[in-house]
């Protein structure tokens, strides 16, 4: 016999026999909200047209999920019209902030539902990964590199690469000219490059800083980068996104490192006299939300965090002993805020890799981010010869631009 009561104004709740069906508790009413309560004190939040054929998806199971035979009371909220969005997403977070395991994937980061990453990247060795192990050490980039092309089978299988279907001619010359772009991905990158004027001044070794940065990259935080390579990350040079960046790596739907072609005007010194200077030329690497802000990992008090709510900067120069100068902020992005890391280009190595917090909280962003969507549409801008030269390059000791 189902028993209620309301832990919420919104909500009617009930406990479930085994087997029992929901469609008599509800009436007419079946649009809304609804949270599912499972046996191990997990959580479901999802919304409806009609909840009862919804709760028997969800028992029988489907494509996205297995069967859930542990559901043992729901929860409902009725909204017989309006946007159910909104509230779906207001539900997830205010769940998830009760500290309860949600088993939804969608507006949850970070979930432990199975994921299409545990086909290429078991569970265990991303586990692994996250804490410091394995060492993947360049594996397949041999390979990769004779290839200049990605060659995991995911890979192959990516929309953007199916065969065209038939149509008019005037679609088709515009194909050709997709893929004649498509051809000469790369050249943008090193052409910036070769002009004289990028050459010298603050542009003199940022070719080969952003390519060691990048390579760290790869190597060091995304977990077996050939085998997951346009699947569940991509490289993209040269987009035109906020002003220009010389390249952006992408981890599922989300940015995790980019580097802006303007000159940012982070790490000035108060004593620099130079009248020339008009910035450096930065990394900015994605952290969680509130990883870095809230954290200890700057300071020897760990009651001095940083408050980033009024998203601006705080910028830490760095000192005469050659401490690396850096700057966090914060961005918002619809799927999460973020933490930003903001170095000199060319830092990335000295910076992370000497640092076992950020390292492990940076693999562990990037996992969760993996898992949480393939790179979807980003595929298509991805760029074979920016990886190939970044998988080419090996660093003999610290790569460093000129910094002032």
């Amino acid at each position: 016999m189902a028993s209620a009561r309301r832990p919420n104004p919104h909500y009617k709740r009930w406990v479930l026999e085994p087997r029992q069906t929901i469609g008599a508790l509800l009436g007419l009413s079946r649009r809304g909200i609804y949270i599912l309560e499972f046996a191990n004190g997990d959580r479901y939040v999802g919304q409806t047209v009609d909840f009862a054929s919804r709760f028997t998806t969800h028992v029988h199971g489907s494509a996205h999920h297995a069967p859930w035979a542990d559901i043992i009371a729901v929860c409902f909220w009725a909204i017989p019209s309006g946007d159910l969005d909104a509230a779906e997403r207001s539900e997830i977070k205010r769940v998830a902030a009760q500290g309860f395991t949600l088993r939804n994937k969608a507006g949850n980061l970070g979930h432990g539902q199975p994921a299409p990453l545990d086909e290429v990247v078991t569970v265990e060795e991303q586990k692994h990964w996250a804490t410091g192990a394995p060492n993947y050490e360049r594996k397949g980039f041999p390979e990769r590199i004779a290839a200049g092309a990605a060659i995991n089978s995911s890979a192959a299988r990516t929309a953007d690469q199916a065969p065209p279907r038939r149509t008019k001619r005037s679609s088709r010359q515009g194909s050709r000219r997709t893929r004649t772009r498509a051809s000469t991905s790369g050249a943008r990158f090193d052409a910036f490059f070769r002009k004289p004027a990028h050459r010298k001044g603050v542009w003199e070794g940022a070719r080969e800083a952003i390519l060691d940065d990048l390579s760290f990259l790869l190597t060091e935080v995304i977990p077996n980068a050939v085998e997951t390579e346009k699947t569940f990350w991509v490289l993209t040079e040269m987009p035109s996104t906020a002003g220009g960046r010389f390249a952006c790596l992408s981890t599922g739907v989300l940015e995790l490192a980019f580097f802006p072609r303007t000159l940012l005007p982070f790490f000035r010194d108060e004593e620099t006299s130079d009248d020339n200077w008009d910035g450096d030329l930065t990394v900015h690497l994605n952290f969680p939300p509130k990883s870095l802000q809230q954290s200890p990992w700057f300071s020897d008090d760990p009651n001095e965090h940083v408050d980033l709510e009024s998203r601006e900067g705080i910028v830490f120069l760095g000192t005469e002993d050659g401490s690396i100068p850096f700057a966090i902020t914060r961005f918002d992005y619809a799927l999460t805020s973020t933490d930003s890391l903001a170095l000199p280009i060319g830092y990335v190595r000295d910076f992370i890799g000497s640092q076992p917090y950020l390292l492990t909280t940076l693999r562990k962003f990037a996992i969760s981010l993996m898992r949480q969507n393939p790179s979807g549409m980003f595929r298509r801008w991805h760029s074979d010869a920016l990886v190939t030269e970044v998988m080419r390059h090996e660093p003999e000791g610290p790569i460093l631009p000129n910094h002032a």
